[in-house]
């Protein structure tokens, strides 16, 4: 984080991204596509292997194994969108306060689409490579319709956790690089944790995921979202070259963070 902070640590902006449409726009449909595709075939990978038993689950996730619970799995559905809404809406009202050029509110919110797009793309493949059963089939009673749920064994790692944190993380460096050091962005930064972590919790308590599943979702989905998010900052940190050699071309990509 202190890294992150000290990459931060710059003048105002108001416009803090710039994009090259040419390379952004087919990214982030091909993020869409890879979030999309694998989810339709993805009953054609998955490998329905409950009942399942706790006894081979480590302690620390064990313990904390919940049966499905619909009302908690719902209020978790409605603050995920709520979290993206807010990133978003926060962040044009933002730009509507200072009177910056509205080009810097588009190019903010396709940075963090693709941000987000890119961490949820990430969690789908590891979903389906993994194939973990969520903790609601280690309690469910034999015979129950949850077995033949596909969805039901993509536990590793939380889709909620990474997107979330994803959405929180780019709206916090967003709001940084328009005010370094304000209030308003100490406050992006502490409100966006809390609640994606809030969104976290409640996975687990909704017997969605184990408190591994969330953790790694986290972690990837901040991460993810931090690097996606910061290579698009202005002046742009990446160069990307390309030269004739013979009987082909070099492509050099070039920056720092």
């Amino acid at each position: 984080m202190l890294a992150v902070l000290l990459v931060l640590a710059a003048t105002p902006a108001s416009r803090p991204y710039e994009l090259v449409l040419g390379a952004d726009v087919p990214v982030t449909l091909a993020l869409a596509a890879t979030l999309v595709v694998p989810e339709i075939f993805a009953s054609r990978f998955v490998r329905k292997s409950c009942p399942c038993d706790l006894g081979v689950v480590d302690a620390f996730d064990a313990a904390a194994a919940r049966p499905y619970s619909h009302a908690v799995a719902l209020v978790s559905d409605v603050s995920i969108v709520s979290v993206l809404v807010l990133a978003a809406g926060l962040d044009a009202l933002h730009v509507g306060l200072t009177s910056a050029p509205w080009i810097g509110f588009a190019e903010d919110l396709l940075v963090m689409t693709e941000a987000v797009l890119a961490a949820a793309a990430a969690t789908e493949l590891v979903k389906i490579a993994v194939q973990r059963p969520r903790p609601l089939l280690y309690r469910a009673e034999p015979g129950s319709p949850f077995f033949a749920a596909t969805d039901n064994y993509m536990s590793f790692f939380s889709m909620h956790a990474a997107i979330a944190f994803a959405a929180a993380t780019s709206f916090a460096i967003t709001t940084w690089l328009r005010r370094p050091g304000s209030w308003q962005s100490a406050l992006a930064i502490v409100g966006g944790a809390a609640l994606a972590a809030t969104i976290s919790v409640e996975r687990v308590l909704a017997g969605k995921h184990f408190p591994s599943d969330v953790i790694v979702g986290a972690m990837v989905g901040a991460g993810i979202s931090a690097g996606v998010t910061l290579l698009h900052r202005r002046p742009l940190p990446v160069n990307v070259g390309v030269s004739g050699l013979s009987g082909g071309a070099l492509l050099s990509v070039t920056g720092a963070l």
